[in-house]
This record gives C-alpha cells, structure tokens and sequence, in this order.
C-alpha cells in the first residue's frame, strides 16, 4: 500500500476526495459511501424535493469519475432527490439500471434498497424531545451538531436522540458487515443524518460542524457539509472497520445554500 492511501486511511480529520479513498479500498475489503444527495435550492424540501440543475450535473459527473470501477450498489431513502442522484450516478458511470423513472417502482432490487435507517430519525430515540430540543435554537438544524458535540447536552436533547457514538456503531454493524456488502456501495442519504455521523467519524476534532455554535450568522453554511459529501466505511473480511470523512466536492463544506 502507498504511503498516500496509508496516509488517507489513518487520518479523520479532514475530508478526503471520495476517489482517492476508492484506491486505497484493498483486495479483501469492501466499501461503502454513505454521502449526501447531490445539490438542491432551498425551497426544494420535503419527500418530493428534487435535485437542481448542478446537483444533476454533480451526480453525473460523479458517476463519470467512477466508471472504471465495477458494480455499484446503491441505497437511498423514500424522498425523490436520493434516487434521483442514483439514477444520475448511474448515467454517469454508464451501469444498467432496473429503475428509470422515479418514484421507483421497487423498494428492493439486485442493485438498490431503499432505506429508513439513512434517514435523520434514525438517532431520536422520542420524537416530542428531539422536538423540544429542536426548539431551543433558532435553526432546527442546530440540534443535530448540538447533541452530536456537546456532552452537557438539554433534558430534552438528551432524552430526544441517542447516543451518538453508540448509534454509529450499530448502524455499521447492522449495515456493513463483510458478508452482507456488495463490493462498492453508494448510499445516498440527507445532511441531518450525515452531520452526527461525521462529528462521531471525526472524533469532534478539527473538521468544525458546529453549526449550533454560528446559526446566526451570515457564515453559518461555513459550518455544514456540503452536498455529496459524508463517509466511507471501508470493512474486511474479519468485519474490522475503517471509517473516513469523504466528499466528491471541492469544498466538503456547504458555504452558499442556494435560493428558490
């Protein structure tokens, strides 16, 4: 192995291009990104929200920049932006597909699965406290680097989420196992679910996502990721695994979240 990919293997304080990770992935691992979607405007929320113009043209090129690998298997949730970056991933990379319209028309297929557990309710153990919580800040967003970060947490923040650390380990054992991973798998998932996951990867060092701490101000996207951005778990065949801040972005940090 490169000093480089031993270099990118050992470290989880910085973000790291999601295609150098990928040839540093050894012979008798396997791999999966759990990233977010690709870019959409601000008022593009809910199930039916759609990428824009960019985030196609992200997902394209993302594929594009993965054609030389084998197959990929792809997970995403039930809202329309994840399984349209897949479809787009897809186009790019030039792989057959079973779907070729969205909403698609299985939850579950030889190359796809759509989940819940990508989703942000995957941490909050009571809803009506992960609410109150919520409410304490003037951006909902805030609660999900707030509780991933802070150890003095609210009554209601600590009664409204789980653990985090403990969260992110059950996922990775529930998931990425050895023997239930696909060789490459891209899992398209949403920011508030990514946020507590990379504060855990990290270590709460270095990469600054304490958006709790800057809601307020005008550089408050300075401190949340960007889009296609997440980590890849690298697992081998004794189901140890590696866990590594990535982005397919430039900037691994959202910065601009576009308007309309």
């Amino acid at each position: 192995m490169s000093t480089e990919c031993e270099n990118i293997r050992a470290t989880r304080d910085q973000f790291h291009q999601l295609t150098d990770v990928v040839n540093c992935v050894m012979e008798n691992e396997k791999v999966a990104y759990v990233i977010r979607h690709a870019e959409r405007n601000k008022s593009s929320t809910g199930t039916e929200g759609r990428l824009n113009d960019n985030g196609r043209e992200q997902s394209v090129t993302l594929g594009e920049r993965l054609a030389p690998l084998g197959p990929i298997y792809f997970m995403h949730t039930k809202v329309y932006r994840t399984m349209e970056t897949v479809l787009k991933i897809a186009e790019g990379k030039g792989q057959e597909f079973s779907e070729s319209s969205i909403p698609f028309t299985a939850t579950s297929a030889d190359d796809h699965e759509q989940r819940t557990d990508l989703l942000d309710s995957y941490f909050i153990k009571d809803e009506s406290q992960a609410n109150a919580c919520k409410n304490q800040h003037s951006w909902s967003w805030s609660a999900y680097s707030y509780f991933a970060y802070e150890e003095d947490v609210s009554r209601e923040c600590q009664a409204g989420f789980y653990d985090v650390d403990d969260r992110i380990q059950e996922f990775i054992k529930d998931n990425f196992t050895y023997s239930k991973m696909h060789d490459i798998t891209i899992a398209i998932s949403h920011d508030q679910f990514l946020i507590p996951f990379i504060i855990s990867v990290c270590e709460r060092n270095t990469i600054d996502l304490r958006f709790h701490k800057h809601e307020n101000e005008e550089s408050r996207y300075d401190y949340w990721i960007n889009y296609l951005t997440g980590v890849a778990i690298i697992v081998d065949e004794n189901d140890q695994a590696i866990t590594i801040p990535v982005t397919a972005m430039e900037d691994p940090y959202l910065r601009v979240f576009p308007e309309k």
